[in-house]
């Protein structure tokens, strides 16, 4: 279906004489979309559609499991022990529970804290022991730093 361009509203009062034919080679085809009223097919489904299963609600209550502060995998772990203890077997224990995280001095023993107990280049001071003051020490470990840096250039 061809269809030539309308001509806009100002063009089309004027007269018929007044206005000079459009040349053939200057003239444009327009063509509308094709009318697809209709063509559409509907796809065929591969599998049924099944309907729900109707829901039963029992009488009795829903029990929730007790809430533990351990992990379900490590109760798990702890009946194995018992049980493999009680048969006899050989249990490996775990290994010892690490305490806290203080440090302690291997000079004297106690915690390493200040003032009696300082850190320089990666050396520990500890005040109680040491037969030097800490400046010298210092010192000796600057210079001890100062060597190794020459050595490695």
């Amino acid at each position: 279906m061809t269809a030539t361009m309308p001509l806009p509203p100002a063009l089309q009062m004027a007269s018929a004489s007044s206005l000079s034919p459009v040349p053939p080679h200057l003239a444009q085809q327009f063509s509308g979309p094709k009318n697809l009223a209709g063509a559409a097919t509907v796809k065929k489904r591969l599998f049924p559609i099944r309907p729900k299963p109707e829901i039963i609600f029992t009488a009795t209550p829903f029990k929730l499991a007790k809430e533990s502060p351990e992990a379900r995998t490590t109760l798990w772990y702890h009946r194995k022990q018992k049980e493999n203890e009680a048969a006899g077997e050989y249990v490996k224990r775990n290994k010892q529970q690490r305490s806290n995280m203080t440090y302690t001095c291997s000079k004297c023993g106690e915690l390493r804290l200040p003032p009696g107990h300082t850190q320089y280049f990666g050396s520990w001071f500890c005040m109680k022991t040491a037969t030097q003051t800490f400046e010298e020490c210092r010192q000796e470990k600057e210079e001890e730093w100062r060597k190794h840096r020459e050595d490695a250039k």
